[in-house]
């Protein structure tokens, strides 16, 4: 993926948020995307990952929603994945 795909996909959530910042969903695909473009390439990023699963905490979520996020959305990071999956649990 190139930074010009990044930063579109991330205009992309940005206008998601805008309109509904509820779903949990929006800030697990930042998270991913900061996790495995900025930081699996040495740059930093803002919000940080872990940053953006607290605060995804705290949102609305939908298991099928999320679990069809991992399916479609290559994780290339186990712990990452895991701590996705574990945020569903902790809610159900």
């Amino acid at each position: 993926m190139s930074l010009t795909e990044v930063k579109r996909i991330e205009e992309y959530l940005e206008t998601a948020l805008q309109l509904n910042n509820r779903p949990a969903k929006y800030y697990y695909l930042a998270a991913i995307l900061k996790y495995d473009y900025y930081l699996s390439n040495g740059l930093l990023c803002h919000p940080s990952p872990d940053e953006l699963l607290y605060l995804a905490e705290g949102k609305e979520y939908d298991a099928w929603e999320v679990e069809r996020l991992l399916q479609t959305v290559r994780v290339r990071d186990p712990d990452l994945l895991s701590t996705i999956r574990k945020h569903e649990a902790v809610k159900l």
